[in-house]
């Protein structure tokens, strides 16, 4: 029964294909009449012996069922057209064509997948990036925390050494400007690394402001930048004198890069002071440098016993010291501000260096008293301390030098912006005339400005002759 479902499928399909491929088998390849004849017999017997033998099997064989019918014939199908496939009409194929011969009475396999385990290992690989991220972050948060405690504890610190003193030398110590009543004991917190204390009520000061300026220890990336360029704490203190208890001088002692840097950038030391000074002459050391207006001054400060003795001994300490009537800041940048005359106080300034390269701690901050007494004591050697009549001249001449630049500096920029203005009105004026239309009136107008011009240069040149007279 199988052959026959074979034969009577295969035949079908070959004369498909024959039919299919008709116009080559005419005209390209042609068979001659004899030998059609000969296969046309042969294949009357070979159908004739299969037919035979079909139906022997058909009485012998079991009954199939619809299902099993439709596979053998699918089967068939497919078998045909593999063995239909013509090598010579696809030249260049190396690929043979595939075949599949099911065996008698069986069924096709069903695809079956392969059973792929799950794998439960993550690689780690994948987020290198991310956890260098958040460890990254963590690492700057931490920092973050323990430098900005370290700030408010060195604060604290010296607040509590200094708290004393600066209660019986002042009224009110600490108050925050907040209220119109005064309050007392606020150390303002400007930033994590600069807090603020304002201290009044004393003779011949309006005021103390202490600045403490900490290194940026809650900054990571500033930790990493003071590795290669250390830096200090610095305490930094500003006492603003009436203007009738302070002589007219100005007089800095700083140590060499701080000098040159103030020299630089502070306003009043680059308008009086063009020399420097060695200080070894005073007994200090050769690291400071002595920027004066007036010898006096000099000597009057760099000659007490106690600012000696005080220099020996915090030797590194004190960065700074600036005494000036004309203190105005740091110079101006913009071009028009540098022409007006700045507003001046009387200030003395002071900037000590706590700890080296950044290392300051707790046990550094109760020598910070000391630092205080100095200050005030300056200040009160400043009150007491008046210029010779020499000295006093000396100063208001510089001062009337300066004054006068600045009034040369503000004529000639008033006389720029008038010119700018003329500028502006001929400008405006010669487009109108280009602009006019009308001949006639543009001729009137020509005319009318060039009389006003000649009537200019006639009052300037009677001018020149009544001076010259």
């Amino acid at each position: 029964m199988v052959f026959v479902c074979v034969a009577l499928f295969v035949t079908p399909s070959i004369t498909y294909e024959d039919d299919e491929f008709a116009e080559f088998d005419e005209e390209e390849f042609e068979v001659p009449v004899k030998q059609q004849s000969d296969s046309a017999d042969e294949n009357q017997v070979i159908e004739e012996e299969e037919m035979a033998t079909a139906e022997e099997e058909a009485e012998t064989a079991p009954v199939k069922s619809a299902a099993d019918d439709f596979e053998d014939e699918a089967v068939v199908e497919v078998e045909d057209s593999f063995d239909e496939f013509d090598t010579e009409e696809f030249e260049g194929i190396d690929s043979d064509p595939v075949t599949s011969s099911p065996t008698d009475g069986a069924k096709t396999d069903e695809l079956k997948f392969a059973k792929v385990p799950m794998n439960l290992r993550r690689n780690w690989a994948n987020y290198y990036v991310e956890m260098s991220l958040i460890f990254g972050m963590l690492i700057y948060f931490l920092a973050f925390l323990l430098g900005r405690s370290k700030n408010s504890t060195l604060a604290q610190a010296w607040y509590k050494a200094n708290k004393e003193l600066l209660e019986s030398n002042f009224s009110i110590v600490g108050d925050d400007g907040t209220s119109q009543e005064a309050t007392t004991g606020v150390l303002m917190k400007e930033s994590d690394h600069s807090y603020v204390m304002w201290c009044s009520g004393r003779i011949a000061v309006e005021g103390m402001l202490v600045q403490l300026k900490m290194v940026k220890r809650q900054d990571l990336i500033n930790f990493m930048q003071r590795i290669a360029k250390p830096a200090t704490d610095q305490i930094v203190i500003r006492v603003t004198m009436e203007k009738d208890d302070m002589d007219n001088y100005i007089f800095c002692l700083a140590q060499k890069k701080a000098a040159t840097r103030l020299h630089k950038d502070m306003n009043d030391l680059n308008m009086y002071i063009d020399s420097k000074k060695k200080a070894e002459d005073y007994g200090i050391s050769s690291s400071y440098q002595v920027m004066s207006e007036i010898g006096e001054a000099t000597k009057n400060f760099l000659s007490d016993p106690k600012v000696l003795a005080f220099m020996q001994r915090y030797e590194g300490v004190l960065e700074y010291m600036h005494f000036s009537d004309q203190f105005s800041g740091e110079k101006a940048v913009d071009e028009n501000e540098t022409k007006k005359m700045p507003e001046i106080t009387k200030t003395l300034n002071f900037c000590f260096n706590l700890g080296k390269k950044g290392n300051a701690s707790s046990k550094d901050l109760p020598a910070t008293a000391e630092w205080t007494k100095f200050v005030i004591h300056c200040t009160d050697k400043c009150r007491r301390f008046k210029l010779s009549r020499e000295a006093k001249s000396k100063s208001d001449k510089n001062r009337q030098r300066v004054q006068e630049s600045y009034h040369k500096l503000a004529h000639q920029e008033r006389s720029e912006l008038a010119q700018q203005r003329r500028e502006d009105k001929l400008k405006a004026e010669t487009e109108r005339y280009m602009n006019e239309e009308d001949p006639i009136k543009a001729r009137k107008l020509e005319e009318k400005r060039q009389k006003k011009d000649h009537a200019k240069k006639m009052s300037k040149m009677k001018a020149v002759k009544i001076k010259s007279a």
